[in-house]
């Protein structure tokens, strides 16, 4: 996408209440070397917390409804050990043989030393930091501002425009038309892939009939139903239905010619 010089713009929809810290690194990066080509907007969804928001922090402009769940600016880690419960409730007891201080780390055979949670603190510590850091960064606020709005607190989307945190107010249709005026586009249409899934066809995908096979007999009954000009008007609308936004200049009737 970033190599493709038909592309001016990307519109990011973000829907995720976040995940692993070096899989958000990894997108945001990628992210960031898209923005250095292209204009880069985000709309967010129902939710873009913690992961969510890292890999969103550094578009040229963030878009969320009223009422997105946004924010959860931190980070955790959570070790558990099962030892207790291993050998109490199976008789299960382990052993361990290692060349090395840490080399079984992380385990759940055994609680952690006070060594080891330090460092899985001071590692947890380094992640936040880095995520306060691109936040000020992307969205231009003090380091300690950030530190005040962060902590893991969750906002909606009013709440986190009001503190800098998205941009603006609205779904996709408003980020895609920010992304055209970035792009320095007038005409432009919007096309859904996959395309919309027509109510009939899926019920009977559910129900396992097969279209093709049962479309002759559907024809037959519509056509008993609503007679034949009412069915020729049905396809009619049909294909209308097909044209997705695209302005039409057709006939309110269909001329028959005897």
């Amino acid at each position: 996408m970033a190599k493709d010089s038909s592309i001016k713009a990307v519109v990011l929809r973000v829907n995720s209440p976040g995940g692993s810290a070096l899989a958000s690194e990894v997108i945001l990066r990628e992210l960031e070397l898209l923005r250095q080509k292209k204009h880069l907007i985000v709309s967010m969804g129902d939710y873009a917390a913690s992961g969510g928001y890292y890999i969103s922090s550094l578009a040229d402009s963030i878009f969320a409804l009223p009422n997105t769940i946004t924010g959860s600016i931190g980070v955790f880690g959570m070790m558990f050990s099962m030892d207790k419960l291993a050998k109490n409730k199976l008789g299960i007891v382990f052993d361990e043989v290692k060349n090395a201080p840490y080399a079984d780390f992380p385990t759940s055979t055994r609680p952690m030393t006070a060594e080891e949670g330090r460092r899985m603190q001071n590692s947890i510590d380094t992640v936040y930091t880095l995520f306060k850091n691109h936040v000020a960064r992307g969205r231009r606020l003090e380091p300690a501002f950030v530190d005040s709005i962060a902590q893991g607190r969750v906002w909606t989307g009013t709440d986190a425009k009001a503190r800098g945190l998205v941009d603006n107010i609205g779904g996709i249709d408003k980020a895609i038309a920010c992304a055209a005026v970035m792009a320095g586009v007038k005409d432009y249409k919007v096309v859904t892939y996959p395309e919309p899934v027509d109510k009939f066809e899926a019920l009977l995908k559910k129900l396992g009939v097969n279209k093709s096979s049962a479309s002759a007999e559907i024809k037959a009954a519509m056509k008993q139903e609503i007679g034949d000009q009412g069915y020729t008007w049905y396809q009619k609308i049909q294909d209308l239905r097909k044209i997705n936004g695209k302005a039409m200049m057709s006939m309110p009737f269909v001329p028959v010619i005897e």
